[in-house]
């Protein structure tokens, strides 16, 4: 969020600058960015949040464990959604669909929320959250492609998902060890590993990028 919203200024500067060219790039760079950090970071929440709850609550809130298993998808989810609407939808003057996408997830959300919290209580309003975020984002991101308004390489998507396979084989391998070895050893050293795996695939980005 706060890179997005640092961005919007000068996204919103090409625009009315005619610069379209340099509008896609830094676009594209951003969502490349985005993706880059927030793929490891919903992988080890997702594996590791029985961890990290003991961590933070202590014992006793093992019933957060899922909910926040459901609810790390919203750190890539939101991350794809703000540069698409913030550093996208909002210069572009898409406001109108960013209100109605808005309006209909909130209507949806209402008295499902309701209904899913009454039966499924933490979970059902994790699974709620998670699908209202989707839906108040939907539309304006399909009227962006509809119309044509941005150019960018769709093969981010691939290399990035591709590149989540060594964080999926770490974090399985990190859970069926677990019972092997004390569970916050096991998270120290898959944090460790994450910030290698990381490191190692984007030195290059690291190194050449200018700013």
């Amino acid at each position: 969020t706060a890179f997005t919203t640092v961005m919007l200024p000068r996204m919103s500067s090409l625009l009315k600058n005619d610069d379209r060219n340099q509008f896609d790039k830094f676009f594209e760079k951003s969502l490349d960015g985005i993706l880059m950090f927030c793929i490891p970071l919903a992988i080890f929440g997702v594996f590791f949040a029985p961890q990290i709850v003991m961590i933070i609550s202590g014992p006793g809130y093992e019933g957060a464990v899922v909910p926040m298993q459901i609810m790390m998808s919203l750190v890539l989810i939101n991350g794809i959604n703000q540069v698409f609407i913030i550093q996208a939808a909002i210069p572009l003057g898409l406001d109108k669909q960013i209100t109605i996408g808005t309006a209909v997830a909130s209507l949806f959300s209402i008295p499902i929320n309701y209904f899913m919290m009454k039966n499924f209580m933490a979970v059902g309003s994790s699974l709620v959250l998670v699908s209202s975020v989707i839906m108040a984002n939907v539309y304006p991101i399909y009227i962006l492609y509809r119309h044509g308004y941005l150019k960018f390489s769709k093969k981010i998507f691939l290399l990035r998902f591709l590149q989540a396979v060594p964080y999926l084989i770490i974090s399985v391998l990190g859970v069926m060890v677990n019972t092997l070895m004390n569970t916050y050893i096991i998270f120290f050293l898959v944090s460790i590993l994450f910030v290698v795996c990381f490191l190692s695939m984007n030195y290059k980005l690291f190194i050449n990028e200018k700013i």
